[in-house]
Parts: C-alpha cells; structure tokens; sequence
C-alpha cells in the first residue's frame, strides 16, 4: 500500500480540485463545504481506515478549513466563478496546481495571465521531504496569489491553525 501512497494522494487532489461539473467541484461533499467558504486545507493518507472508508476512498479524507477572515470571500469567488481556495501548505494540493500559469488580481480586481516562468514555478513546486517527496512549506506562495489550470481558478491561502 505505501507504493500507492503518492498515486492516490496525487488523484485525490486532481478529483477534489480539477473535476468540475459546470464550473464547480463534481464531489458533492467538496461542492458543500466551498460554497459554505471553505477552503481546502490537507489531505490524509489513511484519515478513515474503517471498511467503508477504505472502500470508498482507499482511507484518505479530506479537511476543509472555515477562516473567519476568508469565508466571505471564498464563497463569493467559488459561486461567481468556481475559484476553490486552497491551502498553499498541503502538498498533495499544491502539487495537483504547480504548472499552473499565475493570475495576478491589480487594485481594479481585473485579473491579467501572467505565463509560468521558472521563478514564478518555484511558488508552487517542491521539493524533497517526509511527505513522498513534497515539500510541507507554502513554497513561497503569497497570500490570496491566484493561479489557473485547465480552466479552473484557485487562489491559494498560507493560513495557520491555532
């Protein structure tokens, strides 16, 4: 089971982020919690270990974090326009995103494409750690840094947990 420990972690990132029905998040428990303001914060290898957690999702669960400071804006920008805020800690997550070309927001709120250069990679690359070669630090991703990837936005978040 440990050599499906990075495969499963990689496909489950891709299916919570990337799979889309219209432009919101096809897992119905996902949609749930990023129309509430969530934002998808880790994901755990072997969360649910029960039969029916093992059947369902080979044992991995996903949390959602609810910050006062950002469930407004979250659930705005996922209803207007599927964007899904997600933790730039998680490296499951982060790597579903990392060749993704960087939207930048100017005051306006107008968003312009920038192209992925190897600099602006590094904020959603990693590198080796604990963690089946992901790095667990945000990468230098900043705060509220919007990026695109087959025709979905993220805006990713560094939040820290008390």
């Amino acid at each position: 089971m440990s050599k499906l420990h990075p495969i499963l972690l990689r496909l489950c990132a891709r299916y919570i982020l990337l799979e889309k029905r219209r432009h919101l998040a096809l897992d119905p428990v996902a949609n749930f919690h990023l129309r509430n303001g969530a934002c998808a914060y880790r994901l755990n290898w072997l969360g649910d270990t029960s039969t029916k957690g093992m059947e369902e999702s080979f044992g991995i669960m996903i949390n959602y974090l609810y910050s006062l400071d950002h469930i407004e804006m979250n659930n705005q920008q996922y209803l207007q326009d599927g964007t899904i805020s997600v933790s730039a800690k998680d490296p499951w997550l982060r790597s579903a995103l990392k060749s993704a070309p960087s939207l930048s927001k100017d005051i306006s709120g107008e968003s312009t494409t920038a192209t992925t250069t190897a600099a602006s990679a590094t904020t959603l690359d990693s590198s080796n750690s604990n963690r089946g070669g992901e790095n667990s630090n945000s990468g230098g991703a900043t705060e509220g840094q919007v990026v695109q990837t087959h025709g979905s936005r993220f805006r990713l978040l560094s939040i820290t947990t008390a």
